[in-house]
């Protein structure tokens, strides 16, 4: 018995390495939900049979998954080098070109493998899909390498982590109108407020081995300017705008923004006194963040299931993949609690 306990227990240790090389903490719960909401809503609006509900989401789910841990994965292969030096310890810095190059391969196989399944209903899909890869692949690659060309770095990873796969999601319902672009033009200004703060938050290190990003040209207090004074009202702006046209086309929906309002309003009153509830430098603090991974999917995710049974399934899937992100604002929220009632000190939250 004692024996087979090194075999059994490396089961873990390899799916958490597969995990780090592809950074799934990173995208899982932040980028692959807001597809999920696209998706939702174009069942609201379009209303597909049942029988295609299910491979659908499949689709979307599959394509997004197998996308973002190509593009995480080939972003820290050629910023492997920097990463060294900025003192960054990563497992993909022990592994041999050969086998990196190799299993990457694969990875963009896997990925435009599921787009090709929709080439004969949808041939859209598949050339969105390549175009995304192409973003994905230089956008830190030589010899394009988008990120370090200034606005392009920010046009690019907005477009390539945001935009390009809703459209991926839009053209497997091949429904192109007004909320399209809605859509797109949100998440395009989400993936520019997201990758300037991670240039924010990285940007000591870049600095430090030289990556001349966006950030490091135009500084630290220009930036945070730029962010909280233009991109941040514009994103507010676009979101406004796609709710007031959902609401006009389904005026139950109305609830939707009214509850996510009320929650706000809780989560100012629990960080009160204790430190400010959202935060344009700490990932697990941004504004809109959580309305962005957990209510707005889950909440259109439980009108479909009220509506169409085939949904269930969807959205206990749906809140299961959210489970962790669920599980720590759940504890946060405790926690804050217990602070405001005098039951445990007060003490660093996230």
């Amino acid at each position: 018995m004692k024996a087979a306990e090194p075999i059994a227990n490396s089961h873990p240790r390899f799916l958490q390495s597969i995990g780090e090389l592809i950074r799934w903490q990173e995208w899982y719960d932040s980028k692959v939900p807001l597809l999920f909401v696209c998706f939702y809503h174009l069942c609201l609006v379009e209303s597909p049979p049942t029988d295609q509900v299910l491979p659908k989401f499949a689709v979307v789910t599959g394509f997004a998954s197998l996308y973002l841990a190509f593009g995480y994965y080939i972003n820290d292969f050629s910023d492997r080098e920097g990463d060294i030096l900025a003192g960054k310890k990563k497992l993909i810095a022990h592994l041999p070109d050969q086998i990196v190059i190799g299993s990457l391969c694969l990875l963009g196989l896997a990925g435009m493998a599921i787009p090709f399944t929709q080439v004969h209903d949808y041939p859209l899909a598949v050339w969105l899909a390549g175009v995304a890869y192409f973003f994905a692949i230089f956008y830190s690659m030589s010899p394009i390498r988008f990120k370090e060309r200034g606005v392009w770095g920010l046009v690019v990873s907005a477009t390539a982590q945001r935009s390009l796969p809703v459209l991926f999601v839009f053209a497997i319902f091949n429904h192109f109108a007004l909320d399209t672009w809605l859509f797109f033009l949100l998440f395009c200004l989400i993936g520019v407020r997201w990758i300037l703060v991670h240039q924010l938050i990285d940007l000591k290190n870049d600095l430090k081995v030289g990556t001349r990003t966006f950030t490091t040209r135009l500084g630290c207090k220009r930036t945070k300017h730029l962010l909280c004074g233009l991109i941040f009202p514009l994103e507010v702006t676009f979101l406004a705008v796609l709710w007031g046209w959902l609401i006009i086309r389904i005026p139950s929906l109305w609830t939707l923004p009214l509850g996510y309002l009320i929650i706000v309003a809780i989560n100012w009153v629990l960080w009160k006194g204790i430190d400010t509830p959202y935060s344009f430098t700490s990932y697990g603090r941004l504004p809109l963040s959580d309305f962005y991974y957990a209510y707005w999917p889950l909440a259109l995710a439980t009108v479909l299931a009220l509506q169409r049974p085939i949904f269930w399934p969807i959205l206990g899937f749906n809140v299961l993949w959210q489970g962790n992100y669920l599980f720590k604002k759940g504890k946060t929220a405790i926690h804050l609690l217990r602070v405001k009632l005098g039951l445990v000190e007060q003490r660093c939250t996230h």
